[in-house]
């Protein structure tokens, strides 16, 4: 005599399955983020920066070494901002504490809050790339017509890739409420 299936328990067996399977996906795609974050910062990978403190950043020894360093920035087509490098470049010493300033204005007529990215070329120079203040550590609010100028202050450290002899900090604008949950 052939064993008798019963459909309801397969069917029960299968949703319990499915439950477990879509929270095993949830708690990976919840945990993925800062799993990413902490494996940009290890490697380097996806030219994350560092950030020290001012005191940490001039106790460095301040080589001869210079390094050619390029800033860009963006604005996301959503966001009716103007966006540019005042600084376009500098000549850095690997060990020495500069400043970048950046210029921005809001071409609307309501407030908007923005929130910066950013990214170093090559990848793995992001990591000795470290940044003592940046307006792209807080959400920036600019009111209509309103115009600011924001600095970026930075130092490479010792540890730079002896064979990376410039490189790019990028920044991108979004609008932050656009953006928000997303």
């Amino acid at each position: 005599m052939a064993d008798v299936i019963d459909p309801q328990s397969e069917r029960n067996n299968i949703v319990v399955k499915l439950v477990v399977i879509a929270l095993i996906m949830f708690g990976f795609g919840y945990a993925l983020v800062p799993l990413y974050e902490a494996f940009c910062k290890v490697t380097g990978f996806g030219g994350k920066t560092d950030i020290i403190a001012e005191a940490a950043a001039n106790n460095g020894v301040v080589s001869d070494r210079d390094v050619a360093v390029t800033f860009t920035s963006h604005s996301s087509s959503a966001l009716p901002w103007e966006f540019k490098p005042i600084t376009k470049g500098l000549d850095v010493k690997v060990g020495e504490v500069q400043e970048a300033i950046f210029y921005v204005k809001n071409y609307s007529n309501r407030p908007i809050t923005g929130m910066a990215t950013f990214n170093v070329t090559p990848p793995r120079a992001g990591f000795h790339f470290k940044k003592t203040e940046c307006f792209c550590f807080t959400k920036q609010v600019l009111q209509p017509g309103e115009e600011q100028e924001m600095a970026v202050r930075f130092m490479l450290d010792s540890e730079m890739p002896d064979d990376v002899h410039e490189l790019t900090l990028s920044y991108t604008f979004f609008d932050n409420e656009k953006y928000a949950g997303q």
